[in-house]
């Protein structure tokens, strides 16, 4: 009866920590239109390291089209940050491709390569001071 009870639970804790669930992107930044001076930040559902100094290489898994130099992090260990070296020129358009090449601490991974695309804004007019 003891060895019946130890098994089930090393059955019920293996069956807990296998990934039910694909790992997804929960949230993206920008989304349609930025600004010039847009920070890019993608979140996942769930963590990808235990913390961000033994997370996954950044460089290995983000790609940005066109490319822009700038630095590429882990803000925590569910959400990338990449922060241009530069302003972002106005009337781009640019794609951000998430690899489905790693996984989370749970084992999970992406179905297929995450994408999305924003577009600069220039500066809008807010107001005029002349009058008529």
């Amino acid at each position: 009866m003891l060895l019946t009870r130890s098994a089930l639970v090393v059955l019920a804790g293996a069956y807990v920590a296998a990934p039910t669930d694909p790992l997804r992107v929960m949230r993206v930044a920008p989304q349609g239109v930025a600004d010039q001076n847009a920070v890019v930040m993608v979140t996942f559902d769930r963590p990808i390291a235990a913390g961000v100094e033994s997370a996954i290489d950044p460089q290995t898994i983000f790609r940005i089209e066109p490319r822009v130099n700038g630095r590429l992090d882990w803000r925590d260990p569910v959400t990338l940050r990449f922060r241009p070296a530069v302003a972002l020129p106005v009337g781009r358009t640019f794609t951000v491709t998430i690899a489905n090449t790693f996984q989370a601490l749970d084992g999970s991974r992406l179905d297929q390569p995450y994408t999305f695309t924003f577009r600069v804004q220039g500066p809008r007019v807010c107001g005029s001071s002349k009058r008529w």
